[in-house]
């Protein structure tokens, strides 16, 4: 028994099992948006979100990708590990939840990563980390398919690489190899997100870890690749428009969405639609928009809402400001990038700030993990722990309740399943997470006998372990080829 418990409370275990818990958690409220309803036309009532639109990018070679000069290399990044998918998976909708759902769960385990980097808590850091996976606005942009959380989990990445060369220094050149492919990845997935590549080189900049020389040369070699994926992706997808029309016809288009009438109501949106509502929504409801769409919008915030997350980033606020210098480099860069998509969603999409609120609320996590989690005295400990405590409650219980009204709003707005509509939420809950488990299961075994046939130098062990690895397979691939059964 002690040995068990020396092996979960080893961090790798911690972080596998954090893994494990949020893939099965965002595969069941994934299942429960896209594969329980007929999503067949365009719909903006999910958040004002394009879906459909998505849903092509992600999956469909021939499909009219229009909105790739924005997120220049979506399809190059995504289709190739979906196609790979969905040959073992046979289904487009679970393939793509599945992928979804593996992409805010590595998000969840990299931002514990980035916690344990300050935390002399590993309880908290857990708690902390949990706090950002069960936040509003990975439940919906993980469980509806969207672009914000893979770009969210290379910006994510990004950070924990940059966070750890402040710590550790720059040792080796393939650093700048990790860095590139960073730039480009963030980059790829939503072109605004240069600016936050810009502002982490700053971060090496003022920790003196690279040179000024070598971060241009970096730029300029991740500016040069980036067209060239982007040439390279229109001979392979006829349909993709290629990143220098975002300098001729995009920008006009993008136009429409901005707005420099910057006024009160435009900073009462950001605050409340990219700060408050994706950590603990509020309540919900079904409104027309100005385009003649059904639309799930937010009502007015509950005192509870104001009450607790304002004491969190009230702690946040004061923690920051008392260990500001503990961390300078990381903490100004963290700092800018807030400051840049708050300035950015008051001029963008300011009426509909939190289809955008991905790339804003991972920063207000990181900046708490920096400046709370390091702190060592007993009375701040506990401080924070309660704050942090009563936050996580309140999301269980608000974002659970709001999610579940959700669900009862779409399916009066969108066509049901058959054995959705017979079965229930509860029941295809349990079933989702059941099936989800017992193919997590599978697959580990499956790793664990392929690393003992590798290691196996007895030609008899290695067919038993051929027969062992045929029988998982057959029962891994008989759930999915049971989705095609009951039409999932």
């Amino acid at each position: 028994m002690d040995k068990i418990t020396e092996r979960l409370k080893s961090k790798n275990n911690i972080e596998k099992i954090l893994f494990t818990i949020f893939l099965i958690f965002y595969v069941i409220i994934g299942v429960q948006v896209l594969c329980n309803h007929n999503l067949t036309s365009p719909t903006e009532l999910i958040f004002n979100t394009d879906t459909i639109r998505v849903m092509n990018d992600i999956s469909s070679i021939s499909g009219y990708h229009a909105r790739l000069s924005v997120h220049p290399l979506l399809v190059i990044l995504t289709q190739p590990i979906y196609f790979l998918l969905n040959g073992i998976i046979h289904n487009k909708l679970i393939t793509i939840v599945i992928m979804s759902s593996i992409v805010s769960a590595l998000s969840v385990t990299i931002i514990f990563k980035i916690f344990q980097v300050f935390s002399k808590s590993t309880k908290l850091s857990i708690v902390l980390a949990a706090c950002y996976g069960i936040a509003f606005t990975c439940m919906i942009f993980t469980a509806n398919s969207e672009v914000y959380n893979y770009a969210t989990l290379f910006l994510l990445l990004l950070w924990y690489f940059i966070i750890m060369k402040v710590k550790d220094g720059w040792k080796k050149k393939s650093d700048f190899i990790i860095l590139m492919a960073l730039g480009i990845s963030s980059l790829g997935f939503t072109i605004t997100n240069y600016f936050i590549f810009l502002i982490a080189c700053l971060v090496l900049l003022l920790s003196k870890t690279v040179k000024l020389k070598k971060l241009l040369l970096a730029n300029i070699a991740i500016i040069l690749l980036l067209v060239g994926l982007s040439f390279f992706q229109k001979c392979i997808w006829r349909n993709t428009p290629l990143i220098t029309a975002f300098f001729n016809r995009t920008v006009k288009v993008e136009q429409t969405y901005t707005n420099y009438n910057i006024n009160i109501q435009s900073v009462k949106n950001v605050i409340k639609d990219d700060i408050y509502n994706p950590i603990v929504s509020s309540d919900v409801e079904v409104k027309q928009n100005n385009r003649g769409w059904q639309q799930v919008v937010f009502k007015s915030m509950s005192i509870e809402n104001k009450i607790i997350i304002t004491a969190f980033l009230i702690t946040i606020l004061i923690f920051t400001l008392k260990n500001f210098r503990k961390n300078l480099a990381i903490n100004i860069g963290i700092v800018l990038s807030i400051l840049f998509n708050f300035v950015l969603h008051l001029l963008y999409g300011n009426s509909e700030c939190f289809l955008y609120s991905m790339h804003f609320t991972y920063l207000i996590f990181i900046l708490c993990g920096i400046n709370c989690l390091s702190e060592e005295g007993n009375k701040p400990k506990k401080y924070i722990a309660t704050v942090i405590g009563l936050l996580l409650l309140l999301e269980i219980l608000k974002n659970g309740y709001i999610f579940i009204k959700f669900l009862r709003l779409l399916h009066l707005y969108l066509p049901m399943r058959l054995y959705a509509k017979k079965c229930g939420i509860i029941l295809t809950s349990i079933a989702t997470g059941v099936a989800t488990l017992f193919e997590i299961t599978l697959f580990n075994i499956f790793v664990y006998f392929c690393k003992k046939m590798s290691k196996s130098e007895d030609i008899s062990d290695k067919y038993k372990y051929i027969i062992y690895l045929f029988i998982l397979f057959t029962l891994f691939e008989s759930v999915f080829i049971c989705t095609q059964t009951f039409n999932v």
